[in-house]
């Protein structure tokens, strides 16, 4: 009931707004009328004067009119669209939003891997990206503090494996055999590490988005239709914000649904 009374308070305030810019655009309408009907034919200074000041006012009311009643409002609009776009995506943890080409030269991994010690990740198997950022993930072998995690789709299920190669243009046994061959170098990488040891889990999904989480950031890639490489939307997530929330949870289903990928599955 309080809210239909503010709602109704804010409607009648939005109709006397209205009356009320009429109300003075037409006296001033009215003013600048009769300045032109007294001042008509007058050949003295001051006629002439009358006669500019009339004609003035006279803009001056339609202009006041136009914008009260029509571009102030849509500028209005327009401001609190932006207002609330920017509250959306501060809730969300936004940091960027890029059309990468060069998804291993693009996006700033140095700064993402920097002090970095918690790394989860999640792609179908990514070797341009392994093999650009290997020197990234040795650091982390290196570092007896990080822990990593890394989710890579199940090479014995038919199913993610036929819908992969569908996306891919492949088959099903080339995309078995690069996942595989994803684990073992990964393995080799983080063989022998200090402190946690690298956890490597098979899943039964299909990465529709990938993800590459660090401490206090992440990126989120999504699957394009199109063929070829390039055109890859890579978004920015801080900490802070709903997205890195909703990551949480995407990486407590994995680990649900996943099993250890053993050295004999990889093979």
């Amino acid at each position: 009931m309080a809210k239909k009374e503010r709602e109704d308070t804010k409607a009648l305030t939005r109709v006397v707004t209205n009356y009320a810019a009429v109300i003075v655009a037409i006296g001033l309408m009215v003013v600048s009328m009769l300045l032109l009907v007294f001042t008509h034919g007058a050949t003295t200074w001051y006629g002439a004067l009358g006669r500019e000041v009339g004609a003035i006012i006279f803009a001056a009311a339609v202009i006041h009119l136009t914008w009260d009643l029509v571009l102030k409002r849509a500028l209005m609009k327009e401001l609190w669209a932006y207002a609330k776009l920017s509250s959306d995506v501060a809730r969300a943890g936004v940091v960027s939003v890029d059309l990468v080409q060069s998804f291993q030269t693009e996006v700033d991994w140095d700064s993402l891997f920097e002090g970095a010690k918690t790394f989860t990740s999640f792609f179908a198997y990514a070797s341009t990206w392994r093999h650009s950022c290997e020197h990234h993930l040795r650091a982390l072998a290196d570092d007896s503090e990080a822990r990593v995690t890394m989710f890579l789709p199940d090479p014995a299920d038919q199913c993610v494996l036929s819908k992969l190669a569908a996306a891919y243009d492949s088959t099903p046994q080339e995309v078995a055999s690069k996942i595989r061959a994803a684990a073992e170098e990964l393995r080799h990488i983080f063989r022998g590490k200090k402190g946690d040891p690298l956890n490597l889990i098979y899943v039964p999904a299909i990465p529709h988005h990938t993800f590459y989480r660090f401490d206090s950031g992440a990126i989120i890639t999504f699957t394009k239709h199109g063929k070829g490489r390039g055109d890859v939307l890579a978004i920015g997530v801080k900490r802070q914000g709903w997205l890195w929330n909703y990551l949480d949870g995407e990486i407590q289903a994995l680990r649900q649904e996943g099993t250890p990928a053993s050295e004999e599955q990889s093979e």
